[in-house]
């Protein structure tokens, strides 16, 4: 299924208090099933423990930007991120081995890879993922990133893919 216009943008105001909440606040947004149509919730991060989770669908973690900051245009191009998970994808250094899962799944979102599977090894959660333009598999552990890997990534990959 195609999200992509399907659940409303972020309110950046608490759910159970109402609040807003601040610029450079981590906060957890929720989707949820409302009357056949799929809404966002934020949440504060103080106020997440006590979310009733029980119709919450799925969550994740965001930073709420800076007003300032203007979000670049993207383009996700299929042959450049190819190019640069072929070069990281056996890296040894732990940034480029995460900044290739993140590339690997940016090429899942454009439909250039497809997962295939996804199992447990050794604990750790492994995707199989599939080149769609060569049936090619490639087997990618979870690097498990922390918070503060997870906004190195997401700035590095604004850097690489962002337009203008």
């Amino acid at each position: 299924m195609e999200w992509e216009g399907k659940v409303s943008l972020a309110s950046h105001r608490c759910t159970g208090s109402g609040e807003a909440i601040p610029p450079g606040s981590w906060c957890w947004s929720a989707l949820v099933l409302v009357h056949g149509t799929f809404v966002r919730r934020d949440h504060a991060a103080a106020a997440w423990a006590a979310a009733d989770r029980s119709a919450i669908l799925s969550w994740w973690k965001v930073m709420v930007p800076e007003p300032a900051k203007v979000r670049p245009k993207l383009r996700l191009e299929a042959t450049v991120l190819r190019r640069i998970f072929t070069d990281l994808k056996d890296a040894p250094a732990r940034p480029q081995r995460c900044f290739a899962y993140v590339v690997a799944l940016c090429l899942v979102r454009i439909r250039a890879f497809r997962i295939l599977d996804i199992s447990r090894i050794d604990g750790a959660a492994v995707i199989l993922f599939e080149d769609r333009s060569g049936k090619i598999a490639h087997r990618l552990p979870d690097p498990g990133m922390t918070p503060e890997e997870e906004a190195a990534m997401h700035e590095n990959l604004l850097n690489v893919v962002a337009v203008g």
